[in-house]
Order: structure tokens, then sequence, then C-alpha cells
């Protein structure tokens, strides 16, 4: 794969930048620009990846417009552990196959359900502003329990305005 770190710059040839990730130094990747970094969260710190369609439609505005709902990622991290707890007992959901992973197949894990729920942490947030890698959801947060270490993650998805999807993820 051939990545070519470009800096964006908006229609004025401003570098931009978010009060959250600094500095927006995007590398090409396919036809998507995509930029990683890093944020505090409520349970420590997690990787970002910020991935855009159509970089030159990329502007301050819409930097603006992530950094406001960067502002809420606590909110967000309570939807999301709502959601999961909620979904716990319910057959069939990812959050309660995920359980039964942990539960049935992870020996080193000896916690119970609610145990399961607090170890989950937030270690990585996806923003896809304007549906770049095909999806339809601009927010995604990975959950993943650090201890004993899977590939396992919970990841809650974000419309504006709706419920968080969740999947499992490996």
């Amino acid at each position: 794969m051939d990545l070519d770190a470009i800096g964006h710059r908006d229609y004025a040839g401003a570098m931009l930048a978010s009060r959250h990730l600094g500095p927006l130094v995007f590398c090409t990747q396919d036809s998507d620009a995509v930029c990683d970094g890093a944020m505090p969260t409520p349970t420590g710190s997690c990787s970002v990846t910020l991935a855009v369609a159509d970089p030159s439609g990329f502007t301050a505005e819409i930097v603006a417009e992530m950094d406001a709902a960067l502002d809420r990622l606590p909110d967000f991290d309570v939807r999301a552990r709502d959601a999961f707890a909620r979904d716990i007992d319910v057959d069939g959901t990812p959050v309660a196959q995920l359980w039964a992973f942990y539960r049935d197949e992870v020996e080193d894990f000896t916690g119970d359900r609610d145990a399961f729920l607090a170890a989950l942490h937030l270690v990585h947030l996806g923003v896809f502003p304007d549906g770049a890698w095909d999806t339809s959801e601009p927010l995604s947060l990975d959950y993943a329990i650090p201890e004993p270490i899977t590939d396992q993650l919970l990841v809650a998805r974000f419309r504006r305005g709706a419920e968080p999807r969740i999947s499992w993820e490996s």
C-alpha cells in the first residue's frame, strides 16, 4: 500500500487543525485520506482514525463539527455503555454473544457480567464525516477488555439522533 503524507489545507490555503487531534496530516489510502491520532477518553486514552472520502471538501467548518462531536465523547461513551448493559442479557445480541465468549472460552477471565461490562475500555475511535470506507455512521467507538488480551471488540456506531448500532468484531 502506497501512503503519501500530505497536510490538508482548506480552500484558503490554511492548515486545518482539530482541537482534539491537532494539525490534520493525511495519508492517502486508495481513494480515501486517513489521519491517525490519539485523544483522552473517560477510561484513559485511545487511538483515533479520521477517514475522509473527499479531502477537497473537508473544510474548517467540517473540522469544527467534528470537534463538537468529539467534545461530547463522554456522552457517546455513556450511550454505548447503556446499550451494552441493556443488551447483555438479550440472547443473540452482539453484547450477549461476546459475554458468552468471555465466560465460556477465555480461561483467564473470571468476572461476572458486571465485571465484564466494567472491564470494557474504549480503545479506538473512528471518525468518518463524509462516508469514507463505505460507512453511513460518522462515529464509531471500539471497546476491548485489556486483560486478558484478545482480538475481540464491541463496536458502537453512531448516526446523528439514533441509538448506537452495536457489533462484535475481531
